[in-house]
């Protein structure tokens, strides 16, 4: 399973059109402003959906939110590559942003959980860095193609539909992971959650975070740190 972890993170970032995302954009006459707009739906989709996503996924199967995210992933970029409208493109980066939330944090607690239930909980840190290692290995690879796509293609637009071959790989590949990695415990079973409780989870969630910041001056600190660095690079 390892192997197949890795290859999550490597096919995850094979992500063709994301060096060439503005010049895509521009290419299709977008003004910078709207470009930046582009990016704020994606990235307040993923915000306002992060937290409801965690409670979903332990809910209704963390397997079944990956391979959720994928098709989100997929149909996101199979309009960013066809629709060069810009009401098609904020469609399109909003299902991006839905793919992120459902995605952040929940293969790494597949990890965790495969880990634990191996007996191998201590090896986590090797196994974490190594499957880092090959989604970085993704991300080199990615950049490179990317620009033989671009040189071949002629335009902005092929690194879009290049993009969907891994999504569907990984969509395989998450799709045969065993069906134990859906839940922590290893008999659970799938749980329907009302949109009241869904809110509920989340809001509960929200205030033990705060309640941990109000208490934690060095957590306080650090997260600071992140949002400043984290922020300005977006």
């Amino acid at each position: 399973m390892i192997w197949r972890f890795a290859l999550y993170g490597f096919l995850k970032n094979l992500r063709f059109f994301e060096i060439f995302i503005i010049l895509a954009f521009r290419e299709r006459h977008m003004s910078f402003f709207m470009i930046g707009v582009l990016f704020a739906i994606r990235q307040v989709t993923l915000n306002i959906l992060e937290i409801p996503s965690g409670a979903i996924a332990d809910s209704f199967g963390r397997k079944r939110c990956m391979v959720l995210s994928m098709l989100a992933y997929f149909i996101a970029f199979f309009i960013l590559a066809w629709g060069t409208h810009v009401m098609l493109a904020a469609i399109g980066m909003c299902l991006f942003g839905l793919g992120d939330a459902f995605r952040s944090g929940t293969h790494k607690a597949m990890i965790y959980t495969w880990l634990r239930r191996e007996g191998r909980i201590e090896e986590r840190t090797r196994v974490y860095g190594f499957t880092r290692s090959w989604s970085k290995t993704g991300s080199a690879i990615s950049a490179v193609l990317a620009a033989v796509i671009v040189v071949i293609g002629q335009n902005y637009t092929a690194v879009f539909w290049a993009s969907l071959i891994p999504v569907l790989l990984n969509l395989i590949n998450l799709a045969t992971y065993p069906v134990c990695l859906n839940f922590e415990e290893e008999n659970a079973v799938s749980q329907r959650l009302s949109a009241g409780a869904i809110f509920r989870t989340s809001w509960e969630t929200l205030k033990e975070t705060f309640q941990d910041l109000r208490k934690n001056r060095g957590l306080r600190r650090l997260i600071g740190q992140s949002i400043a660095i984290e922020g300005t690079y977006e």
